[in-house]
């Protein structure tokens, strides 16, 4: 199985979005692109946009490629279901409350 990308964490909004993209070009794609959330608190629609966009390009060089988010917080997940984008990326282990 792939090595998780542990994003930096904190908040991800537009002030963060290349930030994101940095961190990301430093994975390669190929079935499974895993990235873990356990320090993320946050992620806007800029943010995610780039996740899309970057789960695009990935898919053009490797058609297979599946993004799984692991360790999300309660409040991404259920912003991710609203947006119906969990049934673009695989959300895995999402984090307690409390």
């Amino acid at each position: 199985m792939t090595k998780p990308l542990l994003l930096e964490g904190g908040e991800y909004d537009v002030a963060r979005k290349d930030d994101l993209r940095a961190e990301l070009e430093q994975t390669e794609p190929h079935s499974d692109v895993v990235l873990d959330l356990a320090k993320t608190d946050y992620l806007d629609c800029s943010c995610i946009g780039v996740l899309i966009a970057k789960l695009h390009e990935w898919r053009e060089r490797h058609p297979d490629t599946h993004l799984r988010l692991r360790n999300v917080a309660p409040s991404i997940t259920r912003m991710l279901g609203i947006l119906e984008l969990d049934r673009l990326f695989v959300i895995e282990n999402v984090q307690a409350t409390g």
